[in-house]
Order: C-alpha cells, then structure tokens, then sequence
C-alpha cells in the first residue's frame, strides 16, 4: 500500500523526491523523508567532525579570545583608575595678585578712561606701571615684550561701561575648556584650574573697574560692597578613568569573537560554493536543519567561551566587583547574535574568505562605532539605542558602561543595571533584540538570494496571502481505488492516473509532491 499526493501549485515549500524500487517486485517499496531533528542530528555530526579535523581553526576560536582576554587583564592591571580623596571647602587667600604685573595698559585715551584707570591703578598700587594706548593694536604689540606679566584693559563705548580684558594665555584656562579631571586640585590650590580666574587676578581687577564704574556714576564710594571673597567648594572623593584604557578594553573584547565569526562564514559560505547544500537539497534537506546544525554547533562553543570568560573576567583584576551572570548574559548574547550576523552575510557573497574578510572588517567598523559614547561627555541616549542595532557597538558599549561602573566600586550587578551615562540594560535589551533581527534577515536573504540552483522568491514574499495560507496535501490510497474498480463502483479519483489492469502492481518510479514552478 503506498500513497500518491495531490499535486498542488502553490505548495514549493519542498522538492519533489524521485522513489525507485525493483520493477520486478510486487509490493512498491515506500521510505519515508527524514524529518528536521534526524537531519539536524546527521548534519551537527558532520560539523562536528569538520571542526575535529580541523584542529588549526578550532584552536584559533578557542584560543584567541583567551589570549586576548589575558591581554586586557595585563592591561587593566598596569592601569588601574585613579582613586581621589574629598576636598574640603575652603576660602581662597587674598594675596596681592598684582606685585608682579610688569605693567597695566588700556584703550582708548579719553577723559573717562583715564578717571577709570587713575583709580583702579591706585587702589591695586600699580600706577608707576599704568600705560595707556590710542588703540588696542598699539596695546597688543607693546604686550609682546612681557606677554607673561602684562594686562590690558579695551573700552568698547564711549561711556566706557563695557570693556574686555586681556591676560596673558596661560594664565587662565580657555572659556571653551571642559575640564573634566580635577585631579590637580587635589596636590595644590594653586594649581587648580577652577581657581585660576582668582589667582591671576583676573576677577579682581574686573571688580575694581566696574566699582570704579560705578561710582562714577553714582557719586558715592561701593568699593567695600563690591569687595570679594572666594569660597573653592568641598568635592567628594572620585574616580578618574582614563579614556585609552577605557576604550581598549571595549574594543579588545569585540575582537575576540571575531574568529567565530569568521570561520562560521567560511564554512557555511564554502558549503553552497561547492553545492554540497544545493545537493543536499535535492535529496530533501530541509533549509531549517542546515541552519540548525551549524547554529547548535556554534552556540555551545559560544555558551561554553562565555562562560570561561565570564569566570576569568569576574575573578581577576578586570571586572572584579561585577556579577558572573551579567556578564555572562553580556558575552553570550553578543555571541548569539554574532552567528546570527554571520548567517546574514552569507547570502551576501560567493567566496567564501571574500565573506569572511568583509565580516570581520564589518565586526571591526562597527564596534569602533562606539568609541563615540566613551570619548565624547552628554552623547545623545537616543543615538546609543541606535547604536545598538549594531551588535559589536552594543557589546563595546556594554563593556565601557562595565568599566564605569567596575571604577565607582559597584560593579556591574543587577541593582546598577541602570546606573551610569548609558545604563547597561540597554545593550543588553538590544542584543537580544538584535539577534531576532538578524535571524529573521538571514532567513530572509537565503530566500530572496538563494544561490545558483535554489527557488528565488520575490522580495515581499512574506506579505503574499499564498505563503501564509499554504494548503495540507491530500493523499489518496491507491488501492481503494482499484478495490473500488474491482467492485464495479466508480473509482476514478482526480489525483490517481488511470492505469490498465495489466500494470497494477508492477510500479517502478513514484513521483511525489510535485509541483509546478
């Protein structure tokens, strides 16, 4: 007893299998397809044995990612962060700003300027040193002879109410500055930045000019209202991370998954270069066990690299406050989502290094990306979670977010998953995102770019009704239909060929699930 199916032309998820028996025989030989677990299980057997005869490559995917691991251990170790003590609030002293000044100069001459500048010169006692010029490119030029102790003063209006001072460069640090280290007030005062504008003398003399303004104009004295005194505020203790350091960590560690991806891409890519999937196919290899098997297969050499690193990296120097199972999820999901990248770009390309040198540039590129969020303060959150579409930029912004929080002593633990600039849970969310993402593109382009031999399908196959609503075959028992003749009653089926009496039972070929393309 066999069964013939009805053919069906909207049905291509499967191609049609020729069956042969023995013309000779009377009862027609039937052997069932394999289905997707025994041909996953045939063909991860098959992986298996390639990665063991290849024992170069496979030492290359375990080996390196330790070695590079062992690398950002020597180099957290010989750079560890800075570790800073509080400030206290303290008043600045009052000292004589001006003993030094070789001389004091303004711009323009007038009769204003000149009641200004007597007073300001005589309270600060610097009146043998005032100088004045007719213009302020006459100032600039005699400043030039002592550019480190001369001070210009550049009235703008007549009434002599705006001005602009002129110190020396490196007596005050540039208004575009950011300082973001405040590690030399901590040695010395004086040697801090934030307190320069007071130690140059720079804020005194702006008050004694607008207190000479001001009385001026008002005909009464306000010198001892404008008086001044600065307070440097107290500052807790913190953490200086360097950026070299900070940024190598998270791209090193990108780096060390490149290998999997590279050979991943190798062998898939060489597989459909030399047909050995186009034949499997032929001879009813389901695209989902393919996948399978090389997926399954670089998933546990991921699970298993995770969760060495993970133990090597909790218990050492690099990241010794963080959790084992954060930054385990970190590694693993990252990886994931690598092999997952890697099956996207193989229908990309032919050849197969061609396709692993254009993936590891890829992983290079794009997890540099992210060097952005460590080297530039306030980087827009929405452009991180743009980002982190790109699965090596969020794995690098993961680890540099692990390095912050590893340097403010918390680690990266469940309770601080949204602490720091771009909390962690970000790229976390995001990886696992991204390995939907490219699974579903992966599937996608082995469609729309099936190769040589395969059935290309159109490129919004996925929105035709035809694809969704799939009709179930119908198999018609062909031995009814001749007991049915045998009888007398009407056994003609539209799936079953009418067959004279003398060739029943004597099938040779059987042609299943046929179909139109």
């Amino acid at each position: 007893m066999y069964f013939i199916p009805e053919a069906s032309l909207s049905d291509t998820s499967r191609p049609y299998v020729i069956q042969m028996r023995n013309a000779g025989s009377m009862h027609p030989g039937f052997r069932r397809d394999a289905g997707v677990w025994p041909q996953t299980r045939s063909l991860l057997y098959k992986n298996v044995l390639i990665k063991w005869r290849t024992k170069q490559q496979s030492l290359q995917e375990l080996i390196l990612p330790l070695l590079l691991l062992g690398l950002l251990i020597l180099i957290s170790t010989l750079n560890p962060h800075v570790y800073y003590g509080a400030i206290n609030t303290a008043e600045l002293p009052n000292d004589d700003f001006f003993q030094n000044l070789k001389g004091l100069a303004f711009t323009p001459i007038n009769n204003i300027t000149n009641h200004i500048m007597d007073e300001v010169a005589h309270f600060i006692s610097v009146q043998d040193r005032l100088e004045m010029f007719s213009s302020e490119e006459e100032l600039e030029n005699a400043s030039l002879y002592e550019s480190s102790s001369y001070i210009g003063v550049v009235f703008l209006d007549s009434s002599a109410t705006s001005y602009r001072l002129r110190f020396p460069h490196n007596k005050l640090p540039l208004p575009s500055d950011y300082t973001e280290s405040i590690a030399s007030c901590y040695s010395s005062m004086l040697k801090c930045r934030a307190a320069n504008y007071w130690y140059s003398g720079f804020t005194r003399l702006q008050s004694m000019i607008d207190a000479a303004i001001i009385e001026m104009q008002t005909k009464r004295p306000v010198r001892k209202e404008l008086d001044i005194k600065v307070v440097m505020m107290g500052q807790p203790g913190s953490v200086e991370v360097h950026k070299f350091p900070h940024a190598l960590i998270s791209i090193y560690l990108v780096l060390a998954f490149t290998p999997f991806v590279t050979f991943l891409i190798v062998n898939v890519a060489a597989e459909k270069e030399h047909r050995l999937k186009d034949t499997m196919t032929m001879m009813g290899l389901y695209d989902t066990a393919f996948w399978l098997s090389w997926g399954l297969l670089y998933a546990a050499l991921v699970t298993a690299m995770s969760i060495l690193m993970a133990i090597i990296a909790t218990y050492t120097a690099l990241f010794p406050y963080s959790d084992f199972f954060v930054i385990f999820s970190l590694i693993f999901l990252y990886g994931i989502s690598s092999i997952f990248f890697s099956f996207m770009l193989t229908p990309l390309f032919k050849k197969p290094k061609f396709a692993s040198t254009v993936g590891s540039m890829l992983t290079v590129v794009f997890g540099c990306m992210s060097l952005f969020t460590v080297l530039m303060r306030d980087f827009p959150q929405p452009l991180v979670w743009l980002l982190c579409l790109l699965s090596p930029s969020a794995f690098s912004i993961g680890i540099a977010q692990v390095v912050y929080l590893e340097a403010q002593g918390d680690g990266a633990v469940f309770s601080s998953l949204t602490n720091g600039p771009h909390p962690l849970y970000v790229p976390l969310v995001m990886l696992a995102l991204d390995c939907i993402f490219y699974l579903l593109l992966a599937l996608y382009l082995d469609q729309v770019l099936p190769g040589d031999f395969g059935i290309k399908r159109s490129m919004l196959y996925f929105l035709k009704p035809s694809y969704w609503s799939k009709h179930r075959k119908r198999y018609v028992e062909v031995s009814s239909v001749y007991d049915a003749e045998a009888n007398g009653a009407p056994g003609r089926d539209e799936c079953v060929e009418p067959v004279s009496p003398e060739f029943r039972g004597k099938e040779a070929i059987r042609i299943s699930n046929i179909c139109k393309v």
